[in-house]
């Protein structure tokens, strides 16, 4: 049971450096600029749970450090909540409308393509 916590808080903590290192990289302008950084790891999120899940869902270990910790760690769902939130405050309705599109429609279109690409570059 403790290598099963220890794999999750892993992967979890190198899920949540891997966010903040695209927020460093994609730094907002100001607090009322564009989310880009967590559009982008919400997106790589989706595709990479794709990806593990089709590798590795029947195989606990991975699972638990890949699915249950690293895009634990990773994926920012509730920063797209309150980023949200605040789009519609400042009334930027735009970027809000976009941002909430591109979140769903695009995230659920990674997964999609995530769940694919383990077959497209499979050597079997």
């Amino acid at each position: 049971m403790l290598n099963k916590f220890l794999m999750v808080i892993a992967g979890g903590g190198t899920g949540a450096l891997l966010r903040y290192s695209i927020g460093l990289l994609i730094p907002k302008a100001s607090e009322s600029a564009f989310p880009w950084a967590t559009l982008l790891v919400n997106l790589l999120g989706c595709l990479a749970i794709g990806i593990f899940y089709k590798l590795y869902y029947q195989e606990e270990a991975y699972r638990l450090l890949l699915i249950t910790g690293l895009l634990g760690g990773f994926t920012t769902f509730s920063s797209f909540g309150m980023e949200s939130y605040q789009l519609i405050l400042s009334k930027k309705w735009d970027f809000f409308a976009f941002y909430f599109t591109a979140t769903n429609l695009f995230g659920i279109l990674c997964v999609w393509l995530g769940s694919r690409l383990p077959a497209i570059f499979s050597t079997n």
